[in-house]
């Protein structure tokens, strides 16, 4: 299986043309048996793990 970790600085429920690129790329990658991993800050929700879908993760990290 391939794994792929992507860093990106906001994630939903953060709005804007970042995000939703990062989101669909991941979630489309992970339709496709790739296991995503999404580093990304905890603006707007909380830190920690998040399961998303099959194969799809958020690791959110504290930030202001």
């Amino acid at each position: 299986m391939r794994k792929l970790l992507i860093f990106s600085p906001y994630m939903p429920p953060h709005t804007g043309g970042l995000e939703s690129h990062v989101e669909e790329f991941a979630f489309r990658l992970a339709e496709h048996g790739v296991s995503v991993t999404v580093f990304t800050s905890d603006l707007g929700s909380r830190s920690g793990v998040e399961e998303k879908s099959a194969g799809l993760t958020y690791v959110r990290y504290p930030a202001f």
